[in-house]
């Protein structure tokens, strides 16, 4: 077999691994375990922090860190913002940027650290966690241990999604020798 052929066998080879995997991904999150509040959407991005961070055992393990680590910055904001006393006449709007300014600079700051060097990587689980509680910001909910809650919904969909990310690539890699073998042989 070519190299230029191999190259192509690779690529379809991963494309269909991923494809598939996704696609149980999206199927058991909207299907069978839609209950538990895993979302799509956040699943895919804690496939791309799994990516982002190189793949393997240690992108796992950095994916989930700079994924809990994010979140835990934006329910800080979130928590600043919805508990400041009206009572000042200040919007909600301002206490929600200047939680958001004081946590993003905290995040960024932090990425002086190896375990939480990835500034991106970290944004995206605090994003998630965003994202996940519009529009409803009432403490009870984010703070909520159930099923409902959004925070822990956005968490566990990054760390599920990077770990089908990590079972897609160990089942391409898998794969890769036998079916090129089989190629080989045709």
């Amino acid at each position: 077999m070519s190299t230029a052929n191999f190259a192509i066998y690779n690529d379809a080879l991963r494309a269909a691994v991923v494809g598939i995997a996704a696609g149980a991904l999206a199927f058991l999150a909207l299907g069978p375990t839609s209950t538990l509040g895993l979302q799509v959407w956040a699943l895919l991005i804690g496939w791309a922090s799994f990516l982002f961070l190189g793949g393997g055992l240690n992108g796992l393990r950095r994916s989930a860190i700079h994924s809990i680590f994010g979140a835990c910055l934006a329910l800080g904001a979130l928590i600043f913002a919805t508990q400041q006393p009206e009572a000042l006449g200040v919007d909600f709007a301002v206490w929600a940027a200047l939680g958001v300014a004081l946590t993003v600079a905290v995040l960024t700051l932090a990425a002086r650290f190896p375990m939480l060097d990835s500034i991106p990587a970290s944004l995206l689980g605090y994003v998630s966690v965003l994202v996940a509680t519009l529009p409803d910001f009432r403490v009870e909910r984010i703070l909520s241990p159930s099923v409902g809650n959004p925070v822990l919904g956005a968490v566990a969909s990054l760390i599920v999604g990077a770990l089908f990310a990590y079972a897609a690539e160990a089942i391409a890699q898998r794969l890769r020798p036998r079916v090129g073998e089989s190629i080989a042989k045709a």
